[in-house]
């Protein structure tokens, strides 16, 4: 569904099956199933869903074209900083789409892929579902964080985000909330201001710079060092 915020209106793009008719020319998904969402810097819009690959939109958000089927089950798209575009699948691995229109596998073995992130540096991170996180170092090597490392206090790692200091945080609703300085090297979990785990199921910031991050009761806005909760249950915080 695409809101538009000056009149309020709301668009529903589907993909309409051959045997109801040819699709109209802005109705172009390839699935119905859209499973992450993301912008590249010149504002192309894409569209990761499973079986059928990746859709994009690049004129405006009505004109959908498919492609990328050889990807499969998609599981999340990230842009990055330079333009290309990471493809992260549920069982098969990363792939990288150049911006000169290339596409490659990266060297990541195949394991479901659950979020991608940049961190100040240009490097990539990659959050997975069982398999901890990977950092894409040069020439293409994986240098893999999780249990069996010791790097890492978790395997799921379901998704992942950046900060201007170039930390990385990394939340799942299965395991606490964690942040690496990459000063020290050293993780450490984030709570919210009552000392209680933080068990996240999504990232994004706001205008004033605050993290906020999604989970499974309440969001919490991180600023300044200290996480507060807000829910539908407890008076003011609606």
């Amino acid at each position: 569904v695409v809101y538009q915020k000056a009149t309020g209106e709301m668009t529903h793009i589907m993909n309409v099956p051959e045997r109801h008719g040819p699709a109209p020319s802005w109705n172009q998904l390839s699935s119905n199933n859209v499973i992450s969402l993301a912008k590249d810097r010149r504002g192309t819009v894409w569209a990761g869903h499973y079986k059928t690959g990746i859709s994009y939109t690049s004129a405006t958000p009505r004109l959908f074209q498919s492609k990328g089927r050889q990807y499969g089950d998609v599981s999340t798209v990230f842009c990055d900083s330079q333009g290309n575009i990471w493809i992260g699948t549920d069982g098969n691995g990363l792939y990288v789409e150049h911006k000169d229109g290339t596409s490659e596998k990266t060297a990541l073995p195949n394991i479901t892929v659950s979020a991608v992130a940049e961190d100040n540096e240009g490097t990539i991170w990659v959050g997975t579902y069982s398999e901890g996180l990977f950092r894409l170092g040069p020439e293409g090597r994986c240098e893999q964080y999780g249990l069996a490392t010791g790097k890492l206090p978790t395997n799921s790692v379901w998704c992942v985000t950046t900060d201007s200091l170039g930390g990385i945080w990394c939340a799942s609703a299965v395991s606490p909330l964690v942040r690496l300085d990459r000063n020290t090297g050293r993780w450490q979990e984030i709570k919210d201001i009552e000392g209680t785990d933080i068990l996240g199921t999504g990232f994004c910031r706001d205008k004033r710079g605050r993290l906020l991050i999604a989970s499974t009761y309440g969001l919490f806005f991180y600023e300044a060092g200290k996480a507060r909760r807000y829910t539908t249950n407890f008076s003011g915080t609606q």
